[in-house]
């Protein structure tokens, strides 16, 4: 299944990681998001990924930038939510289960969504992201510390999450997010 979107790209498809997936967005409520401060061209040093507000007051970001293939450059395009919890942000990317049509004369398989998701920052020049560690949330889940479920892939499918779960999650000492290594990106342009 093709997982990209903007870090995710870099942070878990070029390494060849699983991925944490939720089934509800995180963040209690949406960011209303400031155009100066979210749109623009951004570098990683690798990379350059072009972010355009879609919908300022629902949170709803655009990242698009080329990827280059056997058969060329082509561009990829995908969209995300930014919503708060408190002084948390994060950023949730849509992508539902993959699934075959249903033989004629059968019930189709329900598709429930699943989404990518990362910590962020952004003070308008510098955004900085801390995504799920899927080995550490691997140990959660056996562990009934979140609720969820390891995927034959081994990606984590996290059900929906508490405050306080939540609050864990955000705790540098949980281990659950990137905090050593978060992906770094900087403003070239508008």
């Amino acid at each position: 299944m093709n997982r990209l979107f903007a870090g995710v790209v870099f942070a878990v498809l070029l390494s060849g990681c699983s991925s944490v997936f939720v089934t509800e967005p995180v963040g209690e409520t949406v960011e209303p998001l400031q155009i100066e401060q979210w749109q623009g061209s951004w570098t990683s040093g690798e990379f350059v990924l072009m972010t355009t507000v879609l919908e300022a007051e629902t949170g709803l970001l655009e990242a698009a930038w080329l990827e280059r293939g056997d058969a060329g450059a082509r561009m990829e395009r995908y969209e995300g939510q930014v919503r708060r919890t408190g002084d948390w942000l994060f950023i949730n990317m849509t992508e539902p289960n993959q699934s075959a049509p249903a033989p004629d004369g059968e019930e189709a398989e329900v598709t429930v969504p699943e989404y990518l998701w990362a910590r962020l920052s952004n003070d308008g020049r510098t955004v900085l992201m801390w995504w799920p560690s899927p080995e550490a949330f691997r140990t959660a889940v056996r562990d009934d510390r979140v609720p969820g479920v390891i995927k034959d892939d081994d990606d984590v499918r996290l059900e929906p999450l508490t405050p306080e779960q939540l609050a864990w999650i955000n705790d540098p000492g949980s281990g659950l997010l990137s905090w050593q290594e978060p992906m770094v990106f900087v403003r070239i342009g508008d």
